[in-house]
């Protein structure tokens, strides 16, 4: 069954079990980690439990076996039997009164193995006759005729209630038009030996015209035709004139219906609608739509205002007047669908329109008034809306107010407001008035005591003045006022001064500000005895200004300029130097004092001192070769002191150095600096060390054709150049490649040497290039006349075996001896290849091993 293992009744089936009923069978899955499912299904078919329907009314088609497998024959034994195939659709007609059988034999493999070869028995009953009335159209009732073959029911298959000959289908019923049935039965003995029977039945249709519905009818504005299911309307009788499609007539007219009826004469000859249309009421339309804020009802000609549809009458109604307002308030008629009614006229008819009135809400605007400011003042951002200079908005001419901007005069704003989606908008003004004073922000005075400062006459107005007085005073709020000529010349003293204000009429400003006199005291330098050496050597260390009530410093410029100021006090920079101490009252540079003073730095002398080499054994760390650094200088007038990384490593006027690095001398001058007269100044000097190379080298195997000597450096410190001496003693230019390439056979040597040069070479060798001659020529010329491998005359062990082309042994010899002259056993051998093997052991190896190859005789 499908839905897994919850579902009740559910049977599971495993891996290898063997299912023995044809069927519908579900594999599924899940549920997964996300409780998700799946389910797929597939059908199983056994030959084995096929069996066809055996019992068949009136016909029987040879029907087509499950999946196709098998067929139908006339004998058992299927292909290989007597019998023949009967196709699929083959079919068997039963005209008699009697049933008759066919029996066919079912025969089918699966996979070539035999499934069935079975006979079946097929009855083919005969079936009953049954009249088969033909439909009716008639009027008002109709009396069902007697009827030879089946009888009479309301419903298929003899359902419904049983009808009979005489009996009247009505439009008034309780027979009423419709679709009735004749149904007719024979019995008969199953293939199984049951009772069992074949039936048979025809319908037919009843349709019957109520013509008592045809009468004298009337309509306000329209009349509607009755839909009728079969037949038509027309505008003249018998089906004549033109037919009418739309049922909704809306002028005075006689419209006829008309059917064909299988009774005559036609009862539907003269059927109509006497139909008088009268006019409707005149009512005006108010159009629907969409307002901002508040809709009033304007005046009518024709109708009255009702809340509810259907006049007066209507239960709940209740009646509207011109000016009646619809709005959002609550209070008033809200927005909605509104009627107008006018009715009933003598005719009993009556007319409405109808209109839908929906509004926008002005939008939301903050309830801002007027006010009188005595500050410069801001307005806030409203919650609702925005503030600007003038009416209109975005599209007016003024600008947005921000609740940042200051405002000191009296000024009209405008909240304004938008719905951007209804195009509802605001305008609010409102008016602030400005009484302030403005006052400007009086900045502290600082003077000197020689200024003898008074303080100048006000001037500040305000922006509206009104009664408005100003003034300098002592004290807050307009107390205690300073007497017009007072001087400031007190030294090292601070007053506080007001300015007061006030202005207005009804409503009374007034503003204050204060700030401070402060009269400061000059400085003196000369009362500090400050003295300047003229000169120094290497570096001038200015002396340390005293401390004092008032800024005092050193500058490189006249002024006290802070761009100027002098924060090194230790001048390493050899010149003339002209600087300034300039000292200014605290909070009032313009009280102030200066002095100059030059001096000039020497510079110390410089002096270089020759760096070298040292030479190292890479292995050991033994020093081969040191080297003395020498600074030339008297020790009766100075002191040298070598250190290295930060040690004292002698003291003196050379040092003989075993380490390599960057020594760094100090010099002590024993006599004392008079004029440019100065010190050496601490020097450097590097160090470098290097080695002799370690190195052994790899070369070609013997007896091939690309030959070479690679050198490989195993240690060593320096970086080196490379040289080969040759077997004849020659040798090659130095080299910075480790390779020597396509040597001729020999013993050779290898020079490396230190590209500093200040360590003794090393030689690596002997080296052997081993191969043998390709031929030789004993002809007694004295040139070639014996062959051997003679690069391996210093192997007198090494084994070498000569044979002829067909492996036929000539001799064995030493590559120490005198070499084979071509002679085998007193004959000389004729001009050919011969073929040898030799056993040697490779340079530097523990491990003989054996090189084959030939070489040419030639007479």
């Amino acid at each position: 069954m499908p839905g897994g293992p919850t579902t009740p009744g559910q049977v599971q089936f495993n891996i290898g079990d063997i299912l023995v009923d044809g069927g519908t069978y579900y594999i599924f899955a899940g549920p997964d980690a996300n409780g998700c499912t799946n389910e797929e299904s597939f059908n199983l078919t056994l030959i084995d439990e096929y069996t066809p329907q055996l019992d068949h009314c009136g016909r029987f088609v040879v029907p087509t076996p499950p999946q196709g497998i098998g067929n139908f024959y006339t004998q058992p034994g299927g292909p290989t039997g007597t019998g023949v195939v009967v196709p699929v659709g083959t079919e068997y007609l039963n005209t008699t009164a009697a049933s008759f059988t066919e029996t066919l034999y079912y025969y089918a493999e699966i996979n070539g193995v035999l499934c069935r070869d079975e006979q079946f028995v097929f009855y083919i009953h005969p079936v009953p006759l049954v009249d088969d009335p033909a439909d009716v159209v008639s009027c008002d009732n109709y009396i069902l005729p007697a009827i030879t073959n089946g009888n009479y029911f309301s419903g298929p298959n003899g359902t419904g209630t049983p009808l009979f000959a005489g009996d009247m289908i009505s439009v008034n019923g309780p027979n009423f038009p419709g679709v009735y049935y004749v149904f007719n039965q024979l019995a008969h003995t199953t293939s199984s030996g049951t009772p069992g029977n074949c039936s048979l039945q025809n319908d037919f249709r009843i349709d019957l015209v109520d013509t008592t519905v045809f009468t004298v009818t009337s309509g306000c504005g329209v009349y509607t035709l009755p839909s009728v299911p079969f037949g038509g309307y027309y505008t003249a009788p018998n089906g004549g004139g033109t037919q009418i499609t739309d049922l909704n007539i809306t002028s005075s007219q006689v419209v006829y219906y008309f059917a064909n009826t299988t009774t005559l004469p036609n009862c539907t000859s003269n059927l109509n609608y006497n139909i008088t249309i009268h006019p409707l009421p005149l009512v005006d339309v108010i159009p629907s739509g969409t307002y901002c804020g508040e809709f009033v009802l304007p005046v009518l000609v024709n109708g009255i205002y009702y809340t509810l549809s259907g006049g007066p009458t209507t239960p709940g109604q209740v009646q509207l007047n011109t000016g009646d307002r619809i709005d959002l308030s609550g209070v008033n008629l809200s927005p909605g669908t509104y009627y107008i009614y006018n009715g009933v006229d003598t005719n009993g008819c009556q007319n409405e329109s109808s209109f839908t009135i929906t509004l926008n809400p002005f939008p939301p605007a903050d309830n801002v008034i007027g006010r009188t400011e005595c500050n410069p003042y801001t307005i806030s951002v409203p919650v609702n809306g925005t503030i600007y200079t003038a009416p209109g908005g975005p599209s007016g001419g003024g600008t947005i107010v921000s609740s940042t901007q200051v405002f000191d005069t009296t000024q009209t704003f405008y909240l304004y407001n938008i719905d951007t989606t209804t195009g509802c908008e605001i305008n609010s003004p409102f008016t602030i008035t400005y009484n302030g004073i403005n006052l400007p922000d009086y900045p502290n005075v600082n003077v000197c005591e020689f200024e003898n400062y008074q303080l100048p006459a006000l001037t500040h107005v305000a922006p509206t003045p009104f009664n408005y007085t100003i003034g300098y005073f002592y004290d807050p709020n307009g107390i205690n006022s300073v007497p017009p000529g007072t001087v400031f010349n007190t030294p090292n003293t601070t007053t506080s001064i007001y300015v007061y204000a006030v202005n207005g009429d009804r409503t009374i400003c007034t503003q204050e500000d204060s700030f401070d006199i402060i009269v400061s005291e000059t400085p003196n330098i000369a009362t500090l005895g400050l003295v300047f050496d003229n000169e120094e050597c290497g570096n001038y260390v200015l002396p340390t200004l005293p401390t004092t009530t008032y800024n005092i410093n050193y500058y490189s410029q006249p002024g006290g300029n802070t761009a100027d100021l002098i924060t090194n006090l230790n001048i390493t920079t050899p010149g003339t130097y002209t600087y300034y101490v300039h000292a200014s009252a605290i909070g009032n540079p313009n009280c102030n004092d200066e002095i100059s003073f030059t001096f000039t730095v020497h510079p110390l002398l410089n002096i270089t001192i020759q760096g070298g080499i040292i030479c190292v054994d890479s292995q050991t760390g033994d020093v081969l070769r040191t080297f003395t650094m020498n600074s030339g200088l008297s020790p009766a007038f100075f002191t040298v002191n070598w250190f290295l990384n930060g040690t004292l490593m002698g003291t003196g006027s050379s040092y003989t150095a075993s380490q390599a690095g960057v020594y760094t001398v100090e010099f002590i001058k024993l006599t004392p600096d008079v004029g440019a007269n100065c010190n050496y100044a601490t020097t450097t000097v590097t160090i470098v060390q290097s080695s002799p190379a370690v190195a052994d080298f790899t070369v070609s195997t013997p007896f091939e054709n690309n030959t070479f000597i690679t050198v490989n450096l195993t240690g060593g410190f320096g970086d080196y150049l490379y040289q080969l001496v040759y077997p004849d003693g020659s040798v090659t230019e130095y080299q910075s490649s480790n390779v020597f390439a396509n040597l001729p056979t020999g013993e050779y040597y290898v020079n490396i040497y230190d590209v500093l040069g200040d360590c003794n070479p090393t030689i690596i060798g002997p080296i052997y290039i081993i191969n043998y001659p390709n031929y030789f020529t004993p002809n007694a010329d004295g040139t070639n006349d014996n062959w051997n491998i003679w690069d391996l005359s210093d192997q007198p062990d090494a084994v070498i075996n000569i044979f002829d082309r067909y492996g036929k042994f000539l001799k064995q010899m030493s590559p120490a001896s005198s070499g084979w002259d071509g002679i085998y056993n007193g004959e000389k051998l004729p001009s050919t290849d011969y073929w040898f093997t030799v056993e040697y052991l490779p340079q530097n190896g523990t491990t003989k091993q054996i090189f084959k190859a030939h070489f040419s005789l030639k007479r």
